[in-house]
């Protein structure tokens, strides 16, 4: 079936070239009338959201000199989704390819869409870390800018949300450098004006959240029933891609269909029975928004119920774990607020407990959102943009899932609950674009706006620093270097399998358990690898680790394939590194294969073929 992917892109040039009689006029007509200066900002911001994101994931991949490199999280989380990909444009349904098992318990949708152009022929290490991150830079900026100008009306507005969505940060540098004297650059960030590509199916699921914003407000201001069905399918494949931003979209479009019934009842609040009579006419009035509601809940929740074990998607009640935490050692080291509480905790919750316990929140708040909390500093102006029914999709969830963040824990991933800051703030970012521009129309106005951009770039600007110096020095800090040598035995492992194959790894291997290193730079599934990310998501892989360990235990190298035979594997790869903790293993003897069992031998390692 993978010839469907040819007929699609056919199509899709097809239909390109038949319009393109319609396109070309239209063009020249604009070209001619200069309208491109018009859209000077909108280049402008693109341009800057390039030169903010391009740094953390650009430089990965690329192959110069003496190898390549991975930096930051593109060497694990990304290396997954490069394997992911590779999997899915092998097949589908596609297994998870480091385990070779069926691939149903992650967000693998933004992968399954760049799987697509990988059967098409684009490498795929190179789509991820070049290719994409460059088409979705300019598209997310031009969609939020489209976005926020269709919404409120103003190219003003949609500027300021524009910027806002590309610079904002915590408020993490501002407490550490007022209160606990030291800059804290190595602390936890919440969606970082520079982080945009760590988290790539984010980035997707971003961009889709907007993209259904702005059909929800078109279907609830024009009763347009085409905008809520397209919303509908939105919604119902959004949890696929990240499940947080179904959250925020799907808890946004409730809170409006309440508030409608509350505000339209509230007139007849000294009359239950008509104040009944009136929230059943409401729901009556508005009958295929909310069936539209229901189908994407569920629709998307039966979806949902494929990925809920990743993570571990059980949540454990925790009042303020994270306040508590971002005033640990490990990040504002408050030693003498820590001690206080330990004076409450033996003498009784008292007044000057509840102060510190106060002041702890505060903290935690100011931390997580920093400037974004003027977001509720809402002037008339704003509400005229935005309008009531916008500020109420996106501030009430921005409440509830700030106060659920701040206080609940994953039995299987711990704080990983940071999504929800997220997603309320992004939710908050919109409202302060919009209260900026509604601002910045005095000149004061206009002072305190910019005043609020300084708040964000200090702690922006600086990881922006950290992601350039870091791509353009040599230090393996954040960073795995991938030789010439070892690319060349892993391309040579590629061409000697088919995607059928598995491929049997040193279990002890550090790199091969961090990253997903063969089924993303030689597209090969293992029989185990990048145990790391497994067990983050609550993948039992004990029983396989016992096994591979036991065959590596083997005596000699002829003992090691007879029992990889049993495991059912067709190669075995073996790294420089494993060689010689294989050899202190068996008491300084190196490990010697049979010579008709060895397909390539180089200064990075052997590869043996099992069936032979």
């Amino acid at each position: 079936m993978y010839w469907l992917v040819y007929v699609y892109a056919g199509a899709e040039i097809l239909s390109l070239l038949v319009n393109l009689r319609h396109y070309v006029p239209a063009i020249k007509r604009k070209l001619k009338a200069k309208i491109w200066r018009q859209y000077v900002d909108l280049l402008v911001l693109m341009a800057l959201g390039l030169a903010l994101q391009l740094p953390a994931i650009f430089g990965s991949g690329l192959m110069a000199g003496e190898g390549m490199w991975m930096y930051f999280t593109n060497n694990s989380d990304g290396l997954m989704h490069v394997g992911f990909i590779q999997a899915l444009a092998q097949e589908f349904p596609a297994v998870r390819p480091e385990i070779d098992i069926p691939l149903s318990d992650y967000h693998y949708w933004s992968d399954l869409v760049m799987a697509q152009l990988v059967r098409l022929g684009v490498p795929a290490l190179n789509l991820f870390c070049q290719f994409i991150p460059v088409i979705l830079s300019v598209a997310t900026t031009g969609l939020v800018y489209a976005v926020g100008r269709e919404i409120t009306g103003s190219k003003k507005a949609a500027r300021w949300v524009t910027l806002v969505n590309l610079v904002a940060s915590e408020g993490a540098f501002w407490l550490t450098f007022f209160f606990a004297q030291h800059h804290g650059w190595a602390m936890a960030t919440f969606d970082n004006g520079a982080d945009q590509f760590l988290n790539m199916p984010a980035v997707f699921a971003k961009w889709m959240f907007w993209g259904g914003w702005v059909l929800w407000d078109k279907m609830w201001r024009s009763k347009s029933l085409r905008a809520g069905w397209w919303l509908t399918i939105l919604a119902i494949v959004l949890p696929m891609f990240k499940v947080y931003w179904w959250i925020l979209l799907m808890s946004g479009w409730a809170a409006v269909l309440v508030s409608d019934i509350c505000f339209g009842a509230r007139r007849e609040r000294e009359n239950v029975h008509k104040i009944c009579t009136k929230c059943i006419q409401n729901v009556i009035n508005n009958k295929w928004q909310y069936l539209a509601w229901l189908v994407a809940l569920a629709g998307g929740w039966w979806l949902l119920s494929g990925v809920m074990t990743s993570g571990g998607q059980t949540f454990v009640w925790s009042p303020w774990v994270w306040a508590k935490v971002l005033l640990s050692n490990d990040h504002l080291a408050w030693d003498e607020w820590a001690l206080r509480q330990q004076m409450y905790a033996s003498s009784g919750f008292g007044w000057h407990a509840a102060k510190d316990y106060v002041l702890m929140i505060v903290v935690g708040v100011w931390y997580v959102f920093g400037a974004r909390l003027l977001a509720w500093v809402v002037s008339k102006k704003s509400v005229q943009l935005l309008q009531r029914h916008n500020l109420v999709f996106l501030l009430v969830p921005a409440v509830v899932w700030a106060i659920f963040g701040f206080n609940v824990m994953q039995a299987k991933g711990d704080l990983n609950t940071f999504n929800f800051f997220i997603i309320a703030g992004v939710a908050m970012n919109i409202v302060l674009g919009v209260n900026l521009a509604a601002w910045s129309q005095r000149k004061i106005g206009l002072v305190a706006a910019v005043a609020v951009l300084v708040l964000f770039l200090p702690r922006t600007g600086r990881n922006w620093y950290y992601y350039i110096s870091e791509t353009m020095s040599t230090s393996e800090k954040s960073s795995t270097f991938y030789s010439r040598e070892r690319w060349s035995l892993l391309s040579q492992l590629r061409a000697a399998t088919r995607w059928q194959d598995v491929v049997l790894v040193y279990p002890e291997n550090q790199d091969l358990r961090h990253a997903s290193v063969v089924p993303a730079l030689a597209a090969r599934k293992t029989y185990l690898s990048d145990q790391d990310i497994l067990r983050t998501h609550t993948i039992d892989y004990s029983e396989k680790e016992a096994r591979a360990g036991e065959v590596f235990r083997a005596a000699g190298g002829q003992g090691i394939i007879e029992r990889a035979r049993e495991l059912g594997v067709s190669k075995i790869y073996v790294e420089a590194v494993d060689l010689m903790e294989l050899a202190r293993a068996h008491d300084g003897q190196a490990v010697v294969w049979p010579e008709e069992a060895v397909v390539a031998s180089s200064e990075a390692g052997v590869i043996i073929d099992v069936e032979r």
